[in-house]
């Protein structure tokens, strides 16, 4: 089995209580995520609808779901996604399966507008792709892992106490393509030079003139504090009068 990660949180809570409750609820409302999201509400793909405002439908969570509970005094356990100190955490935790359910619900109306949210920039996305022409195209843009810096025969304390790069890719072709591969390539080679010893890194800048000096396929750029914070403020400024786009867990 592939090992998954960077799931999304706020689909991964509610998929380990669905997981945990599904066999003490009656019918496939809680079998998985898609289940779930259309036994919620009326309409998929009306905004009113998702975030379960919408008169028709807000009570769909009570009808399909509580109502069919079989026993809810049962014991059970189940998993949540935490954030403890800075970190993520995947916790244990347990109760009666009328508990489970309540958590659930807590969830349901950020988890509808998430999802909502999700599908509509995905639409938006591929439509974008559709309709490119000589003025206009789509640039797949991601975050890879971080880089971390070493050197090599660094001694023991070095080795708990390093500096990290952020990398972030763009990738533009007239084809699928991954664009994962571009961070993880640029990561390859810049630690293949550091092992010869041949070079330094120390820094972002070290990091990207080795780069540079060892691939021409790809075009790799410093991304200053200065250009963070001149960037952040316009960016505020623009998005100052739109909706939130971010929810609480």
């Amino acid at each position: 089995m592939a090992h998954r990660v960077c799931i999304c949180i706020y689909h991964e809570n509610v998929n380990l209580l669905l997981n945990s409750l599904s066999k003490h609820v009656n019918g496939s409302f809680c079998s998985n995520l898609y289940s779930f999201t259309s036994a919620l509400v009326c309409d998929e793909s009306n905004y009113d609808c998702m975030p379960s405002n919408y008169f028709t439908c807000e009570n769909y969570f009570d009808l399909n779901i509580k109502n069919n509970i079989i026993d809810r005094h049962v014991q059970i356990k189940w998993y949540q996604w935490k954030h403890i100190n800075g970190y993520a955490t995947k916790e244990e935790q347990q109760g009666s399966v009328e508990q489970g359910i309540e958590l659930l619900s807590s969830k349901v109306k950020t988890f509808l507008l998430h999802v909502y949210i999700k599908r509509q920039q995905s639409k938006f996305f591929e439509e974008s792709k559709t309709n490119t022409d000589n003025k206009k195209i789509v640039i797949q843009v991601d975050y890879s892992e971080n880089f971390e810096i070493k050197q090599q025969d660094e001694v023991q304390s070095a080795h708990w106490s390093s500096k990290s790069v952020s990398i972030f890719t763009a990738h533009a072709c007239h084809a699928k393509g991954v664009v994962d591969g571009i961070g993880g390539s640029v990561k390859r080679i810049v630690w293949q030079q550091i092992l010869t010893k041949k070079d330094k890194c120390e820094n972002a800048a070290d990091f990207i003139n080795i780069a540079k000096t060892k691939t021409k396929a790809i075009i790799i750029d410093e991304i200053t504090q200065e250009d963070i914070d001149k960037s952040k403020a316009q960016l505020q400024a623009f998005f100052s009068n739109t909706l939130s786009v971010k929810f609480s867990n």
